[in-house]
């Protein structure tokens, strides 16, 4: 079995609320991550699937340190990196890299694409020279499918999916052992997504990287990762193999989810029965007692607004089955 390279213990992030004006009592806070769990071996990809606001981006930042969690341990090859001032986490940005949803955001408008690529180089080998350095640039961007001689270009000549490649190909340079991937295809076309996706895939083949794919389509998570973790309002609902989670998912959530995506056959489709969620969302500010799916849950009953749910896992020929519900259906080998 491969390596563990990333662990993650109890995470917790909270961001407060801004009072209002001649607002009185105790500061609020949303809590965007509640209490999450899982870890990363080396060179396997980890889809984190839910709806909008699950906490999903936040969770991302929080593994790379862009945020500081409220609680809780991000275990790095075994040490704790979620208390590192910027200056301790510098050396460990070799290893550990993000893409962003929006390219254009993360490019520095006034750099060329060549320095955009480059600049990880600058700070982690200063003893190549510019010539070396330009030489590796130009040879991550074959490997990523973009033309070298995009090299002297600018952001703004590129187009979206250009514009991610660039992204990939800057947390590429430096070979990192894993990288965040913070729904990099959501802002682009169809077919651009597929052309994205399978690069993902042939750079974690090639370059043996661990990938964390976070994602609210399914679909897309289908294709590209091994294992599959579905939050809901900050919290983990279910996660497990792919095989197992999209065929046999456990969590009347991931039921729902796995339900909304359409099936190419509109015979299947038309056959398909629906599972239709009722009621509102919680607030992340005060989330529900118990499970904090109650409120939308077809299968809600006394216990799941008493305490909070128990993970029960199940071993199956894929590998481990955890799904954080009272009622959880077993899952068939």
């Amino acid at each position: 079995m491969s390596e563990v390279l990333l662990r993650v213990e109890n995470l917790k992030v909270a961001y407060p609320v801004a009072r209002r004006m001649f607002q009185r009592g105790p500061t609020q806070t949303v809590k965007a991550v509640d209490d999450v769990s899982f870890e990363v071996r080396a060179g396997e990809a980890l889809g984190v699937v839910g709806e909008s606001g699950c906490g999903k981006s936040s969770l991302g930042r929080a593994i790379v340190n862009l945020i500081k969690p409220s609680e809780g341990r991000v275990l790095w090859l075994g040490r704790d990196i979620a208390g590192l001032s910027a200056n301790e986490m510098r050396p460990l940005r070799r290893d550990i890299q993000i893409v962003f949803q929006d390219p254009l955001s993360s490019h520095n408008p006034r750099m060329s694409v060549g320095r955009i690529i480059g600049e990880p180089l600058e700070l982690f080998s200063p003893e190549l020279t510019s010539t070396e350095r330009e030489a590796a640039v130009r040879e991550m961007m074959r490997n990523v499918g973009l033309n070298p001689e995009f090299y002297d270009r600018y952001p703004h000549e590129l187009s979206g999916g250009q514009s991610q490649r660039v992204s990939i190909a800057r947390a590429m340079i430096l070979k990192p052992r894993i990288v965040v991937c913070d729904e990099p295809v959501s802002a682009l076309d169809v077919s651009t997504q597929a052309q994205i996706i399978n690069l993902i895939r042939r750079l974690k083949r090639d370059f043996g990287v661990a990938v964390i794919f976070i994602s609210h389509d399914l679909s897309v998570v289908r294709r590209l990762c091994e294992r599959v973790m579905v939050m809901y309002l900050g919290r983990v609902m279910e996660i497990g193999p792919r095989e197992t989670l999209f065929d046999q998912p456990r969590h009347p959530y991931t039921r729902a989810l796995i339900a909304a995506v359409p099936i190419p056959d509109p015979a299947r489709q038309a056959a398909r029965p629906p599972i239709r969620l009722t009621g509102e969302i919680a607030s992340p500010i005060d989330p529900p007692s118990g499970c904090v799916f109650r409120t939308r849950c077809p299968d809600q009953a006394p216990p799941c607004r008493a305490r909070i749910p128990q993970t029960s896992i199940l071993q199956t020929p894929f590998g481990d089955h955890a799904a954080a519900c009272h009622f959880a259906v077993p899952a068939e080998d």
